[in-house]
């Protein structure tokens, strides 16, 4: 009976360790990438480790847009996973030859999104990038 009660004893040492170890890291995480974002007007993006820019969050009302080539003097060269979900009112969308890919889910929900322009360089799309359009 000892050896049962002991042995529960660690399961749950061992289980309250390990919620508290992943709890950490992932507040952990969210923190670093807030700090690694900034925004320009109304884009919000992350610069890459190879000094390129990823929009990882905009929001606009407008009826059609063209994505930045650069912002800030960073090229941009990634549209982040659910970066412009659920802009209804987005019609139209030009992504510059500099962009290679785009996230999953990256306009997810934009319900008028008819039209998008984009160029032979685009080498990754996310899995459900235009679900919902």
């Amino acid at each position: 009976m000892k050896i049962k009660k002991f042995s529960c004893a660690i399961l749950a040492l061992i289980l309250l360790f390990s919620t508290s170890v992943v709890a950490q890291f992932s507040v952990n995480s969210v923190e670093i990438s807030e700090q690694d974002s900034s925004v320009s007007g109304e884009l919000k993006y992350t610069v890459l480790s190879d000094g390129t820019a990823k929009i990882i969050s905009y929001y606009t009302t407008a009826t059609s847009y063209s994505v930045p080539e650069t912002i800030n003097d960073h090229v941009v060269s990634a549209i982040g996973d659910d970066a412009f979900w659920g802009c209804s009112r987005l019609q139209s969308v030009t992504i510059p030859e500099n962009v290679k890919s785009i996230g999953s889910s990256a306009f997810e929900g934009c319900t008028k999104l008819a039209e998008i322009n984009v160029t032979d360089s685009l080498t990754e799309i996310g899995e459900r990038a235009f679900y919902n359009t």
